[in-house]
């Protein structure tokens, strides 16, 4: 099912390194990932309930195009956006209409693209029982009644009945979770109690992003801007030197990436 290489999200290329016992050979890990394909993802995140579905593609592409480093060069904003909006139109090839269409588009491109990143980059088995031609079939079939999390629900109810009372993260939304933020005690600095250092988690990151790339990766940034090179081709320098915190490491990639090429 996995019919490329994919990708993983940019920050993930300063972690994953970071549990290694994790990326040992013989590990085996068994993952609920793809299970989204039934969940309506993209529904959820253009809030697809509050619009109809002549919105849903424009709704889409300002949604993704949201994540795109502001200073990326305009000609290739305009290039990715028609890309998004052709990918998205994919759907049409097999009569899907609406939120299918959005189901469709997870399918093709975040599972292919995105997702498929995350398996290919472990060495050890990965098991992900919801990435089979039956769960997609019976999410694509399924008329849906509003109720969220229909097949993970019917799944526990099945399998694990005594869990059914136990709630799904989301519906916890805006209430406080225990366990949900790790100690930040953990990433004082030795001998200077209370004093916060970038290995203090950061939302749903192990790590503070921001106090990161201003002290310890901020000379790979001050190095691209004084060198230049293929970088500039996707983002404008000039835009880059003002706004180079809201993405630095795209920028860091883009720099590295012909090095790594040429070896």
């Amino acid at each position: 099912m996995l019919w490329q290489a994919g990708y993983m999200p940019s920050h993930k290329h300063k972690t994953f390194l970071s549990n290694k016992p994790y990326l040992e050979p013989g590990t085996v890990n068994i993952m609920g990932q793809h299970g989204e394909i039934g969940r309506g993802y993209y529904a959820k995140r253009i809030r697809a309930a509050e619009s109809s579905e002549p919105d849903y593609e424009s709704r889409l592409i300002r949604h993704l195009m949201g994540g795109m480093p502001p200073f990326t060069r305009q000609d290739l904003q305009d290039l990715i956006r028609e890309t998004i909006r052709t990918a998205y139109r994919q759907a049409d090839r097999y009569d899907l209409v609406g939120l299918a269409r959005l189901d469709f588009f997870y399918l093709y491109e975040r599972t292919r693209r995105w997702a498929s990143g995350s398996l290919s980059a472990q060495p050890g088995v990965v098991v992900a029982p919801f990435l089979n031609p039956d769960y997609i079939r019976a999410a694509f079939a399924y008329s849906g009644g509003g109720e969220a999390n229909p097949f993970h629900r019917h799944i526990i109810a099945v399998h694990s009945p005594d869990w059914l009372h136990v709630p799904f993260a989301e519906d916890l939304k805006g209430k406080e979770c225990p366990g949900q933020w790790a100690d930040p005690s953990r990433a004082a600095e030795p001998g200077a109690p209370g004093r916060v250092t970038w290995r203090q988690p950061e939302g749903n990151r192990n790590y503070n992003s921001s106090l990161y790339w201003t002290t310890v990766g901020r000379p790979l940034i001050d190095d691209a801007l004084a060198r230049g090179g293929f970088w500039t081709d996707v983002f404008d320098p000039d835009l880059v030197e003002k706004q180079w915190p809201a993405a630095p490491d795209d920028v860091a990639l883009l720099d590295l990436l012909p090095r790594v090429m040429e070896r």
